[in-house]
């Protein structure tokens, strides 16, 4: 009888096993959202928001990724689409001006994300408000 020799495959045989990313605390994704939120009307970068929570900005990119399911990019974006949606039915802003104070390049931008998110214009989302999310 002979023994079974490890496949070069096998992961035990590699000598090297994956570390699970360990999650953002409550209180890092709480800066995160919180620097976020003060300077959404600004250009918003990885680096900046790293050092808002102490990391590294490939380590911050993984780890808040694990700890809400998307990236700070996607999440950026989806807190300046409410932020509009939100602007849209309370004030009276025009939606360039809306487009600029929540952080977008122009109206244009604007709109194809609206459109994409919520399915309808942002002209069409103030004058038939959204159901809340």
């Amino acid at each position: 009888m002979t023994a079974s020799r490890p496949s070069r495959h096998d992961s035990a045989s590699a000598g090297k096993q994956r570390c699970a990313i360990p999650p953002l605390t409550t209180t890092q994704v709480r800066r995160v959202h919180d620097f976020i939120a003060s300077n959404l009307t600004d250009k918003l970068t990885l680096p900046q928001i790293a050092r808002e929570v102490h990391l590294s900005p490939g380590h911050l990119a993984r780890r808040f990724r694990v700890a809400t399911g998307q990236s700070l990019r996607q999440y950026i974006i989806e807190h300046r689409l409410q932020r509009a949606s939100h602007l849209l039915v309370t004030s009276d802003l025009t939606i360039a001006e809306i487009a600029a104070f929540v952080g977008f390049a122009d109206h244009s931008h604007l709109t194809r994300r609206f459109k994409a998110r919520f399915g309808v214009a942002p002209r069409s989302a103030r004058r038939s408000p959204l159901p809340p999310l």
